[in-house]
């Protein structure tokens, strides 16, 4: 048995997130399940996996196009500098 509540505190330090214990409970409950779900996947039968694996998904032809041209793709562009984009920092040290 996993412990979820050793995982989600680990995810919530490294994620840097702050979480209440009825939400890491919720969290817990929801890996849980699937954890459960996953577990039973090897004990599927090869008819009851034939149904998903006959689908059929087109693809889109793979063809080269114009792109857009600078102006365009700069114009919304908060700052720019040098042809790039100017992002702000989203990552901060901790303290």
């Amino acid at each position: 048995m996993i412990d979820w509540r050793w995982q989600i505190r680990r995810l919530e330090e490294l994620a840097a997130l702050s979480l209440d214990d009825e939400e890491r409970e919720s969290l817990a409950l929801d890996l849980q399940r699937i954890a459960e779900y996953v577990s039973r996947l090897p004990q599927t039968e090869e008819s009851q996996a034939a149904d998903v694996v006959d689908w059929h998904c087109p693809l889109a032809e793979d063809a080269a196009r114009k792109g857009l041209d600078y102006e365009s793709v700069f114009a919304n562009a908060p700052k720019v500098f040098c042809d790039m984009f100017v992002m702000p920092p989203i990552i901060r040290e901790r303290r």
